[in-house]
């Protein structure tokens, strides 16, 4: 079991190619009896709790049953039947050991309502918020604050943070929903936000998982471009964004800022201007995300570097287009890369019917428009080295 631990540095899944290792090896003569299983499913305990330790929720479900069911292929056990039998007994034990998983990771934390601005959230737990309650960010700071290292908090099946009523024109919302700030190791599950300038601003964090939700009815500038006519003012700039203007001009659902090593996976976004936002990001991943049928950026990343960007909808990010009349698209993309961003992997991504669907440039500071530096640092300071 030592060599497990050792293996899970390098590679998240080398402790399960171990175990069905150890499951697998041939016995000879007088090792094949019935003292195997018992030791084999020792085997299986210990690792189903080194991983529940470890916390890797969204891999040990399928990960203990595909090593359960590999040892009806093995050769340690006296005859098929046998092998069959404590296959299936694996398999069962797995499956209610991931449901016993899932319990704890989520039924055991305690419950906050919350209800008021300027909430402050310290402790792991479960957000239940009444339906249909409406609470304003008042000062412009968040409703919802979170600056505790470690902590992990979702968002109760049902439970909406509005800030705005959803009769509310996108282009009058304001504040932001939820804040992380200042911490380490956080995780977000099954946030649902509506009815904000910023749904969700996260700043200077070391490890931050986003994971599920939904993100519809926020922010969105009102367009004065008609079918007949574009109207100019509608045209996007990203251009400058080093104090912050894309957030504070644009709005979106997701604003990262200064932080590295975050995850969002599985968020939708709709009916908004801007899906995510990375601002000097490095090290991040954004994976199998929905940000689709909104008038600005699907994803929209500044100085920002090393990170995956993988099987995720930028769809119809689209505005300026008239059919038969005009198609403009006023620098909106499905993907906008500005200003520095280096060895970025874009990948198995989908970004159609929108302005772009890849707008990349190398930026103001790169091409010596602003800023002054010696003749040497201008040498490869583009968007370079990403893979798509």
């Amino acid at each position: 079991m030592t060599l497990m631990c050792v293996a899970y540095k390098e590679d998240v899944f080398a402790p399960v190619s171990i175990f069905a290792e150890i499951l697998s090896t041939p016995k000879s003569g007088s090792e094949i009896h019935s003292r195997h299983p018992r030791r084999a499913s020792g085997f299986f305990v210990l690792f189903f709790l080194i991983f529940f330790t470890m916390d890797i929720p969204y891999i040990v479900s399928h990960e203990l049953v595909s090593c359960s069911l590999y040892t009806l292929n093995t050769a340690w056990l006296p005859d098929y039947a046998v092998r069959v039998y404590h296959g299936c007994m694996l398999t069962i034990l797995s499956l209610v050991a991931c449901t016993l998983f899932v319990q704890l990771d989520g039924s055991q934390l305690p419950v906050v309502e919350v209800t008021l601005d300027d909430t402050v959230i310290d402790t792991s737990c479960t957000v239940v918020i009444p339906k249909d309650l409406v609470i304003e960010d008042t000062n412009g700071d968040g409703v919802l604050h979170i600056e505790t290292d470690g902590v992990s908090i979702t968002f109760a099946d049902g439970s909406v943070l509005r800030g705005a009523s959803p009769e509310t024109d996108l282009d009058q919302l304001a504040g932001i929903g939820v804040v992380v700030r200042g911490c380490k190791d956080v995780k977000l599950l099954n946030l649902h936000v509506s009815g904000f300038k910023v749904g969700l601003l996260v700043q200077e964090v070391e490890g931050c998982a986003l994971r599920g939700g939904r993100f519809e009815g926020n922010f969105a500038q009102q367009l004065l471009s008609t079918h007949e006519k574009e109207d100019a003012t509608d045209w996007i700039w990203p251009h400058e964004n080093d104090q912050q203007q894309w957030r504070k001009k644009y709005g979106a659902a997701i604003c990262v800022e200064r932080c590295a090593n975050v995850r969002i996976e599985g968020v939708t976004v709709r009916r908004g201007q801007n899906g995510i936002l990375f601002d000097r990001v490095l090290r991040s991943y954004a994976v199998n995300n929905d940000c689709s049928f909104l008038s600005g950026w699907g994803l929209a990343m500044w100085r920002s570097s090393d990170n995956l960007v993988l099987a995720n909808a930028f769809d119809f990010c689209v505005r300026g287009y008239s059919h038969g009349v005009y198609n403009r698209g006023q620098d909106s993309a499905g993907i906008l890369m500005f200003e520095q961003c280096h060895r970025n992997r874009v990948i198995q991504n989908s970004a159609t019917h929108g302005g772009d669907g890849f707008f990349g440039f190398a930026g103001k500071e790169a091409l010596g428009e602003v800023g002054e530096h010696e003749i040497d640092w201008y040498r490869r300071r583009g968007n370079n080295d990403n893979v798509f």
